[in-house]
């Protein structure tokens, strides 16, 4: 009787195995239902919840970030405008080490820092020319389908419209 039940509870617990692991990993989908339909409704449901994105507009990205308070946008505009493109060459762009020669008042990479850097978005030429974006101006961005990670992101937008003109106080 013990070399019975010494097969037979491996045995047991090995089908057990199996049956927990076939229903956990089971990916089949009901053959009633078309995947290019599902996908179809999922890319409408997107679309219907896709909430805009907000930032400020500068050189062809949309900086995403909450709109600032006077003071704080002032201090934006100013290293936005004087060093936007030369920081963002400097972390994009694989140049050697060169020791700068700034004075502490222009440490344009500290106030980065201190903003948390960029998060930006490309805005497609078409969107730009459309509304006469300028540096500066606060935007909202509707997208169509997912945002691609990468720097800066890059995505589908289908709409862009101006919340506030930045020379509007």
């Amino acid at each position: 009787m013990r070399k019975i039940l010494f097969i037979l509870i491996p045995i047991f617990l090995l089908c057990s195995i199996v049956v927990v692991f076939v229903l956990e990993f089971n990916t089949t989908e009901p053959e009633n239902t078309s995947p290019s339909r599902n996908a179809d409704n999922q890319n409408s449901n997107q679309d219907l919840d896709a909430e805009p994105i907000t930032g400020y507009f500068y050189f062809g990205y949309i900086d995403m970030r909450e709109k600032l308070e006077a003071d704080d946008e002032e201090e934006y505009f100013y290293y936005m405008d004087k060093y936007f493109q030369t920081y963002y060459r400097k972390i994009t762009i694989a140049e050697e080490n060169k020791e700068s020669q700034e004075s502490e008042e222009e440490n344009y990479e500290d106030y980065f820092r201190k903003i948390s850097g960029f998060n930006l978005l490309t805005i497609p030429y078409d969107h730009r020319k459309d509304l006469n974006l300028n540096n500066g101006d606060y935007i909202s961005v509707t997208l169509d389908g997912p945002i691609l990670e990468s720097f800066p992101m890059q995505g589908n937008v289908t709409q862009v419209e101006i919340i506030q003109p930045r020379n509007a106080s």
